[in-house]
């Protein structure tokens, strides 16, 4: 799935955090949490990417998982990042310093 950032600079300067739509893949739905000005002490410097289990397994269950960002601006400033993690419903596992601000 795809979840494209418009208007990054405004969201990075009004905004929190953003949330993809949901994807429901078998009995489990995910989305990603953006924090465009990152988070904790990413906050500022960092872009923060998060996969959240919004509705799943009833069991810590670990997933594989792949998070990719496609720069529109320059495509060979692409960033992926693999994780394997415990997912419970509500938990949220990814990366504060996913990409860091200075490089967009």
């Amino acid at each position: 799935a795809t979840f494209t950032l418009r208007n990054f600079s405004h969201l990075r300067a009004t905004e929190e955090v953003v949330y993809s739509e949901p994807l429901h893949v078998y009995a489990i739905t995910w989305r990603l949490k953006v924090y465009p000005n990152g988070n904790g002490v990413a906050k500022s410097s960092f872009l923060s990417v998060f996969l959240e289990m919004v509705r799943g397994a009833k069991q810590p269950t670990k997933y594989e998982y792949r998070v990719e960002m496609v720069n529109q601006r320059n495509p060979g400033q692409c960033v992926s990042r693999e994780f394997g993690s415990d997912f419970e419903v509500g938990e949220c596992w990814g990366y504060n310093r996913f990409y860091q601000l200075d490089s967009l």
